[in-house]
């Protein structure tokens, strides 16, 4: 893929030629769908550097522009002195890195704020990641992810002279806004802390007094007591046990309860007011008097400031990385206007205490992503373009100032990547706890972890856990053992938006979230419930597809341990009108239900396979990956027994010396192909001059496969797939049985030479090997023939249907080395298997 900004250049890449429509379209807000991989992205950056417009990228992560825009667009792209700028996180600042050096606890935090010289005045400015956007005013592209560009927006507002408002200025003149995965945004972004146990009013209260020691964090303090002061206001608590009483109640499912309840924030930002030097507005909505937006921002600087300096010291004061994590957590929820509280049962099925967490959902960051789309869809020159593989039901109009339309648009699956890839699904669902907990059923994951990895390469290899302790586990045992595969987790930044050079995965169970997780961000249990199965759907999906070939050549194979078919076919099912419906299982009388609906444009999907067990799993993984091709792997638990079958071996150097073992100086039977088609009348000798004919091409020579006295010296099987002659060669590899295999034109052959034996034996013998793979054996469609087809000879009807294609001619190619050859290079080794000893 690549593209000029030369007329002469033709644009050949048909994911370029798709993004190049989309960017020249006449819509202004475009909704892109497409399938996981397919350079949607990465094209439609091309496509504007092609039509020279300035672009901007919005992401979930760094991650992502690094790989993706920086690596993969700067490789693509033939324009000279291409610049791309990324707006990088505040922890890439050199000032802000050196500090890092000196104390590595503070990468822990989740920002930290820039210093106050950033800028021109900053000895690094001509040289730091963080102010080039400041430095560079010529530009193709501008990256940044979500938050920062919510931050920027923030600042900006604040602070209208700030280095802020001159980023947003050099933002405001791209042409076209590109807002990747942007499944993103279809989930309001919660901090929530467990008020009933592990952040309640003990631990509160203690880490106030582990503060407290040092007297010069204020404001901490401070802060820890307005949370104290929340979690504790009477209203508050009083919503908390009618919450609980009312998810304790078992009377009805509980998928049909919405366990979130919405509280005003009565002791909002106490912790920032200063009874001398705050000064106080009217908020009209609310009808209260409030901080100032400035101040409440400086206070929170403070805050972080004074967080920065307690991590310098928190081992003196034995306070935690955790602890310092959960004063950040109070920040935000003490800045909140409305708190939730949501309530979840844990534990297991005989003992289910509730959790209730206070939440409060950023608001502010939607509402800033929100000003921004706004402010750019006001411009007429400008176009932005909303991409994701996994658009939920979401409606993003929301985003967008009233009356805005968003046109549909179908990038799709441009070079078939789907195709390639292949889905095994298993017999069963992990679940939570049980029988079938992952927990339980670690015995069974590592036998079968152990067995792919073993055919297919660790290095090879990309597992998926469930959550990041499930991570930390399987991650150790995989070293401890001796494996090396990639070891990551759902929404982990590996697993979204980024290439990865793995093109087996695994995965370990579905990406479930607890059953409540999204009742804070709905209205309703119906509108909480279909989110949440969402979510797994996105997380999953975005998840195995890191091993797909996003320039669909290679296969990929996804091993979905613990996950049934349904759920894997409704994860895989995307496209334009996407809608899920949930049938609980108290209505549906059975076990839960999910059904997935598309109401228009569908893309294509991956090919979902269910096996009967494990061992069929193995083998189909294996002749997924192109098997005829591959050097021969040994399943030591797949084992076929046929005694012991005396091998007589030797080497020949031309193809044509096969033909002797087929005829052993045995009286041939043959008719040619004649005028029209057709067979000659009659039945010939084979002679010399006949076999060199048919060997140099100058004859269509077919011969009866019997010999005289109803005997042979081969048993052939014939198809027209692939698939079906690489199953036989596996077979033949770990039977250790001696075989060639033929291909002329589409038609496949394996040739097993055997000591001249009965053909009723040798029939027999072949049936045998069918039975043991799975082939059907009669009736219509057979997928292989198996020759002898007959056991006897007739002597007085001599049928043409019974008349087999010479092999070994000039048309011919034999496999060598995995390779097809017209002739052999080298000796290939022969062996005569003696199937009367059977």
């Amino acid at each position: 893929m690549s593209a000029t900004n030369s007329s002469n250049d033709s644009i050949s890449d048909i994911r370029l030629q798709k993004a190049l429509d989309v960017i020249n379209s006449n819509h202004k807000v475009i909704q892109l769908h497409k399938t996981t991989r397919a350079g949607a992205t990465t094209s439609l950056c091309l496509a504007s550097i092609f039509k020279n417009k300035k672009f901007l990228i919005v992401t979930p992560t760094n991650k992502i522009i690094k790989d993706t825009i920086l690596g993969n667009v700067k490789r693509l792209s033939t324009k000279e002195n291409l610049n791309i700028i990324h707006i990088p996180s505040n922890f890439e600042c050199l000032i802000i890195k050196s500090q890092i050096e000196e104390n590595e606890d503070l990468e822990n935090l989740p920002y930290l704020p820039l210093p106050k010289i950033c800028g021109d005045g900053c000895e690094y400015f001509e040289k730091c990641p963080v102010t080039k956007i400041l430095r560079d005013d010529e530009f193709d592209g501008i990256a940044v992810t979500y938050h920062k560009l919510a931050a920027i927006m923030k600042k900006a507002s604040l602070y209208p002279e700030s280095n802020a408002s001159e980023i947003l200025e050099k933002i405001y003149r791209d042409d076209v806004v590109i807002l990747d995965e942007a499944h993103f945004l279809a989930y309001m972004l919660i901090v929530a802390l467990d008020m009933s146990s592990e952040h309640d009013y003990n631990y509160a209260w203690n880490l106030f007094r582990k503060i407290n020691k040092k007297r010069e964090f204020k404001n901490l303090r401070k802060l820890v007591l307005n949370y104290i002061q929340i979690i504790k206001n009477n209203d508050l608590l009083e919503v908390e046990q009618s919450l609980n009483t009312y998810t304790n109640d078992n009377s009805y499912n509980t998928y049909s309860k919405h366990q979130a309840r919405n509280i005003t924030n009565s002791k909002k930002d106490l912790a920032l007011m200063d009874a001398r030097k705050s000064k106080f507005y009217l908020n009209y909505e609310t009808g209260k008097y409030e901080l100032s937006e400035m101040e409440v921002g400086e206070k929170s600087g403070e805050i972080i400031q004074e967080l920065i300096e307690l991590i310098e010291c928190h081992n003196d004061l034995k306070v935690t990385i955790e602890e310092i994590l959960s004063i950040v957590s109070m920040l935000n929820i003490i800045r909140a206007d409305e708190l939730t509280l949501h309530a979840q049962k844990t534990g297991n099925k005989d003992n289910r205490p509730i959790k209730t967490e206070i939440c409060a959902l950023d608001k502010e960051f939607f509402s800033s992503i929100s000003d921004f789309l706004k402010i750019k869809s006001h411009d007429k020159n400008s176009k932005i373009i909303l991409t994701s593989a996994t658009f939920p039901d979401y409606d993003y109009t929301e985003f967008f100032k009233h009356g805005t339309k968003i046109h549909k648009w179908n990038f799709g699956d441009p070079l078939r990547t789907n195709d390639k890839m292949v889905i095994f699904c298993d017999s069963k669902s992990y679940s939570a706890f049980g029988k079938n907990s992952t927990y339980n059923c670690r015995k069974e994951i590592k036998e079968r972890c152990e067995q792919i990895m073993d055919i297919h390469d660790s290095k090879n290899c990309l597992i998926i856990c469930k959550n990041k302790k499930e991570y930390n586990y399987w991650k150790d045992y995989f070293k401890i053992i001796g494996y090396d595969p990639q070891v990551t987790y759902y929404r982990a930044p590996e697993v979204m938006g980024v290439d990865s050079s793995k093109r087996i995965c695994i995965l370990i169970g579905l990406g479930h979230i607890p059953a409540h997780s999204c009742d804070p961000i709905r209205d309703s249990a119906e509108k909480a419930q279909i989110a949440r199965e969402e979510k797994m759907q996105i997380d999953v999906l975005q998840a195995l597809s890191r091993a797909k070939d996003p320039n669909g050549k290679e296969i990929s194979i996804v091993f979905a341990l613990g996950c049934v078919e349904r759920d894997i076919i409704a994860l895989v099912s995307w496209g334009i009108g996407r809608k899920i419906e949930i049938i609980d299982a108290e209505v549906q009388g059975k076990s839960r239900e999910v059904n997935v609906y598309i109401n228009a444009e569908e893309i294509p999907k991956p090919t979902v396979v269910r096996t009967k067990n494990w061992n069929e799993t193995l083998i189909k993984s294996i002749l997924s990956k192109n098997y005829l091709k591959s050097k021969p792997i040994i399943l030591p638990y797949i084992t076929h027994y046929y005694g012991s079958l005396t091998k007589n071996e030797f080497k020949i150097n031309l193809k044509c010396f096969l033909l002797d073992l087929i005829f052993d100086n045995s009286e041939v039977s043959t008719r040619t192909i004649v005028k029209h088609n057709t067979f000659s009348e009659k039945d010939m000798p084979l002679t010399d001059k006949l076999l060199s004919q048919h060997i140099n091409g100058e004859k269509n020579v077919y011969f009866r496969f019997l010999m005289p006295g109803s005997k042979v010296n081969c048993i052939m099987f014939e198809t027209n797939s692939e698939y079906d002659i690489s199953h036989l060669k596996l077979y033949f590899d770990n039977s250790k049985f001696p075989c060639v295999i033929e291909k002329i034109d589409s038609l496949y052959r394996l040739w097993m030479f055997v000591k001249e034996a009965p053909a009723k034996v040798a029939r027999s013998f072949g049936e045998t090997i069918l039975k043991d793979i799975g082939f059907k054996l009669k009736g219509e469609n057979k997928p292989v023939e198996l020759y002898p087809k007959k056991t006897t000879i007739n002597l007085h009807y001599k049928s043409s249907d019974e008349l087999v294609k010479m092999p070994f001619g000039k048309d011919s190619k034999i496999l060598v080395n995995c390779e097809f050859v017209d002739e052999l290079t080298q000796e290939l080794n022969i062996g005569i298997v003696d199937i009367t000893d059977k």
